[in-house]
């Protein structure tokens, strides 16, 4: 809500989580220590993100040779990174050089809404994939059949990366 004098300060903390929410303790420390330094008459809302949870179904197709555990678990890693809110990368995965690398250029912007159609690049860079054979998305429990279509935030917005389902079949 867009309100005259007053200011939302919207807190992600640096923590291991995929949708890290702030303590209330956090939340209140924050607050005063900013409401040092606003006007007098300006009202100061200091809150945690709203998440929008992306799940991705996906068939890739692998390239010859190509390890398909390899192919699953930096296909999860690239997708992880891509949505995470902090641009964090997955130390539980162990992603491998050639993903990282592909993946170092692909990043959601905050305050972006998302095309659904990035993730193809983003699958596409990941070592070993020939090919999206499928691809279905899922925001917050609700499948998005329309891929051509942007998912928006509300400005209090992030979001997070949920239970993506890889499948990798041989070319």
């Amino acid at each position: 809500v867009d309100v005259p004098g007053s200011v939302t300060v919207v807190i992600v903390p640096d923590n291991d989580d995929l949708a890290p929410i702030p303590t209330s303790d956090y939340l209140r420390a924050v607050a005063a220590y900013l409401n040092g330094f606003r006007l007098l008459t300006t009202e100061l809302f200091v809150k945690g993100p709203t998440y929008k949870n992306i799940q991705a179904d996906v068939t890739v197709v692998a390239q010859p040779y190509a390890s398909f555990d390899g192919i699953v678990r930096d296909v999860l890693a690239a997708l992880k990174f891509y949505l995470d809110p902090l641009a964090r990368i997955p130390s539980t995965d162990k992603p491998s050089a050639a993903t990282l690398s592909a993946a170092g250029t692909e990043q959601w912007n905050f305050g972006e809404s998302l095309h659904p159609t990035n993730l193809f690049s983003v699958i596409l860079g990941v070592n070993g994939v020939s090919f999206v054979k499928s691809l279905q998305i899922t925001v917050d429990d609700v499948p998005h059949p329309d891929l051509s279509k942007a998912i928006t935030l509300p400005p209090d917005g992030l979001f997070s990366s949920g239970a993506h389902q890889i499948t990798v079949v041989p070319s």
